[in-house]
């Protein structure tokens, strides 16, 4: 559990060594893109890469998140199960390079899962700014 604590700590402070990149975002921009997620893996038009790497960036953020999902969160975790995984797998080409690292794409740099390795590159999730840390927040 303390690892779970420590984890997200990280995951949630802007005062990490990272400098401003694109894991950095709004809970509106979050929001934003986990609907539009949806609406993709709602839909019978195939996802590209792009879009996937979109996705594995939301359920990797959701993986961390101690809160209970609601509302569009919860919808877009019942619908990126076992058939979009296997075609995010397809279309990332995703492999397991050693155990417990999840699943790695060496052509897009993109990590789905495994352990706590996901904080070596911003690129495998969002780091959703809380209201107090964004830049003008109360």
């Amino acid at each position: 559990m303390r690892t779970f604590a420590l984890l997200l700590a990280i995951l949630f402070t802007s005062g990490f060594a990272w400098a401003a990149d694109e894991a950095d975002i709004t809970p509106a921009d979050y929001q934003a893109k986990v609907r539009a997620s949806v609406a993709l893996l709602s839909g019978k038009e195939r996802i590209g890469a792009e879009d996937y790497i979109t996705i594995i960036r939301i359920a990797n953020t959701q993986s961390f998140i101690s809160a209970d999902l609601e509302g569009e969160e919860k919808k877009f975790e019942s619908l990126f199960q076992r058939d979009q995984i296997k075609r995010a797998i397809e279309v990332l080409e995703l492999t397991q390079p050693t155990k417990g690292m999840g699943l790695y794409s060496e052509k897009y740099r993109i990590q789905f899962g495994g352990d706590g390795t996901l904080f070596q590159s911003p690129r495998n999730f969002y780091r959703i700014q809380r209201a107090d840390r964004v830049a003008g927040g109360d």
